[in-house]
């Protein structure tokens, strides 16, 4: 469900839409924005990656590029034009279709794993509750404040242990403040089906009703 939340917020990364002021993190360059044990990387030479390539669709040299750094933003994703704007280089992250303009895209994009298993992050706290599903990520999250209210299902967990499952309650946060809250990182790495990836994360804080 981490990879999901990246996979929906992933555009404020974009120096795109950053410069067209769609991101909330405009501005924030070189600032502590997540909990110091956050790393986000998006790498287009990852192995055996759903989106590795050589180079991008501007012919640009593909590269690994840290976007957050033990909890500081490094930089966003960037095509040539962007890059011209901001007074950098490119990132390598231009994409296009036969029928667009050249935009910005991911190529494999991830949360680093922790050195934690998933089963540590459920001893940290004697009751937690896990998310195994989230329901309206479209109409329930806001990309450019970063806010988020979506239908969950999950199990309730005490004392490292699963008791019982929690059906149809909500949470919601600000994407943002949930990087902050980010207390645990499992060694899990995944990515189901896409390029987008996160190993299980463990939050201290977010509403949950319902």
């Amino acid at each position: 469900m981490a990879a999901t939340l990246l996979s929906t917020f992933w555009r404020i990364f974009s120096a795109k839409t950053v410069q067209e002021g769609q991101s909330l993190l405009k501005g924030k360059l070189g600032k502590n924005i997540a909990n110091s044990i956050v790393n986000i990387i998006d790498d287009a030479l990852l192995n055996k990656g759903y989106n590795t390539r050589p180079f991008d669709d501007e012919g640009f040299p593909s590269q690994k590029t840290e976007l957050i750094a033990d909890g500081v933003l490094q930089s966003f994703l960037h095509n040539t034009i962007t890059a011209l704007k901001d007074g950098t280089v490119s990132t390598g992250n231009a994409s296009r279709s036969y029928k667009s303009t050249i935009n910005i895209s991911p190529s494999n994009l991830y949360i680093k794993p922790g050195l934690s298993s998933k089963k540590d992050l459920y001893s940290k706290f004697p009751k937690c509750l896990e998310i195994v599903q989230l329901s309206g990520m479209h109409s329930g999250c806001n990309t450019i404040s970063g806010d988020f209210s979506m239908g969950a299902q999950g199990f309730y967990c005490e004392d490292g242990q699963r008791k019982y499952p929690i059906h149809n309650f909500t949470v919601s946060g600000n994407f943002l403040q949930l990087m902050e809250q980010i207390v645990g990182i499992a060694d899990d790495l995944k990515f189901k089906l896409s390029a987008i990836g996160s190993p299980s994360i463990l939050v201290e804080d977010l509403s949950i009703s319902g």
